[in-house]
């Protein structure tokens, strides 16, 4: 059962999480606008800076935890959010992508709509199995 009660740690994870996004947003938009990458390649490089800045910001600001778990958490990181952000987002994009082009909407905001909701998908996926697998301090 997910708790909806807003805490300071689910304050700091989306602060952490608005950051990772708007740092894989930018970086999305670039390499698809200027260097017109296709979406699912713009998409993994985006994603993989990003992952890099929410792994340290996540284990030392968002859930405070120590550092004598940090091969563990590494690891289990890795597998959750790569899952998240190399399986489940570019899925739910390549997905939406046509849905989108159905409603008429067309260029950038294609790309900005899909991501934005495989992102919100990719929030929730990473919150509930970073507080229950990753950093679960009642290991």
């Amino acid at each position: 059962m997910v708790n909806f009660k807003i805490t300071p740690r689910k304050i700091r994870f989306g602060l952490v999480s608005s950051i990772s996004t708007a740092i894989d947003f930018t970086i999305l938009l670039v390499v698809t606008g200027l260097f017109h990458l296709p979406l699912i390649g713009g998409n993994f490089i985006s994603t993989s800076t990003s992952f890099i800045f929410s792994f340290f910001a996540s284990k030392k600001f968002a859930f405070k935890t120590p550092d004598h778990h940090i091969k563990n958490e590494a690891l289990k990181f890795i597998i959750v959010t790569l899952s998240g952000i190399w399986l489940l987002q570019p899925a739910l994009m390549w997905l939406l992508e046509p849905v989108i082009r159905d409603f008429g909407i067309t260029g950038v905001l294609v790309i900005i709509i899909a991501k934005l909701i495989a992102s919100l998908a990719t929030f929730t996926w990473n919150y509930l199995f970073y507080t229950r697998l990753v950093f679960n301090k009642k290991k």
